[in-house]
């Protein structure tokens, strides 16, 4: 497993991949592909509006000769023509730019983009926090509002995927809820329990549940509520029940423990790099590089 985000941006510069970016005309997008071309992580091929990619560019330090421009004359054309570049292989992960969100995963599921079929897409967020021992990962985030069983098996299987790239071969996964205890008034126990039923179906996987957060991550207090499955208070991937919860632990790392992060979407035929205007341009470069690991 990689400490820290340095080593994930060695691990990417080891192995550079492409990106499109789907209307890149956005100054926050276009800094963030600069410095990520000077780190050596990626290539970029841009969509969108040539003249002013060309005068961001420029503007923030960048090489016009560093960079494939696709004019197009549309937010909806952009994020089209980014996802044929990226379904032809052309590219290896495409991001959104000034694109609308909607408009944006529009072109990314439809059938002549980057849709896979039997898939759902999901969110994983790589985490760094300050005096905490290791990096983790934490899933669904930002895409699945109330994701029933099945949903859920998928979302572990895409934070497994990503955890495997960055090395841990057999990650422990905790099925987090409000209480270790399965409680029939609490919905989201019992969709713990309904998957180790099947929990055959993961292979190579340490998967338990449910745990509190508390129980989840540290091994004393595991001890104390006599939690004995033997990844309790070790967790490498964090699956938490629905996005309220997920969003909530996840910004709150952000903006009151001051995390370092990373957040890609996987579930399409390449991952997808999908970064907030609140984002800071790290974690924007840190996802860029999370999506070239991956792909």
């Amino acid at each position: 497993m990689i400490q820290n985000f340095k080593e994930l941006i060695e691990k990417a510069k080891k192995n550079p991949k492409i990106v499109a970016v789907a209307a890149a005309e956005d100054e926050h997008a276009i800094q963030a592909v600069i410095e990520a071309k000077k780190l050596g992580i990626a290539d970029f091929i841009l969509t969108g509006d040539k003249e002013k990619i060309i005068a961001l560019v420029e503007k923030n330090g960048g090489k016009i000769k560093d960079f494939e421009i696709i004019p197009t004359q549309s937010f909806d054309e952009s994020a089209v023509k980014a996802a044929e570049i990226t379904g032809s292989g052309k590219a290896n992960a495409i991001m959104k730019g000034l694109t609308p969100s909607p408009t944006f995963l529009k072109a990314v599921l439809n059938d002549k983009g980057l849709k896979k079929e039997g898939s759902i897409l999901s969110h994983i967020a790589l985490m760094s926090v300050p005096g905490w021992h290791k990096m983790f990962l934490a899933s669904d985030c930002a895409v699945n509002i109330s994701p029933k069983v099945e949903e859920k098996k998928i979302i572990i299987r895409h934070a497994v995927e990503v955890a495997r790239k960055l090395g841990i071969k057999k990650p422990n996964t905790a099925l987090v809820t409000a209480s270790e205890v399965v409680n029939p008034k609490m919905k989201d126990t019992l969709d713990v329990e309904e998957i180790l039923k099947s929990a055959g179906e993961f292979q190579d996987v340490f998967l338990g549940g449910p745990f509190a957060l508390d129980n989840a991550i540290s091994e004393e207090a595991a001890v104390l509520k006599k939690v004995t499955h033997p990844g309790a208070g070790k967790a490498d991937i964090l699956i938490l029940p629905d996005l309220s919860a997920a969003n909530i632990f996840y910004k709150s790392l952000i903006f009151y423990a001051k995390a370092e992060s990373a957040g890609i979407i996987l579930g399409a035929k390449s991952p997808i790099i999908l970064v907030s205007r609140s984002d800071s341009e790290e974690s924007k470069i840190n996802s860029i590089a999370l999506a070239c690991v991956v792909s």
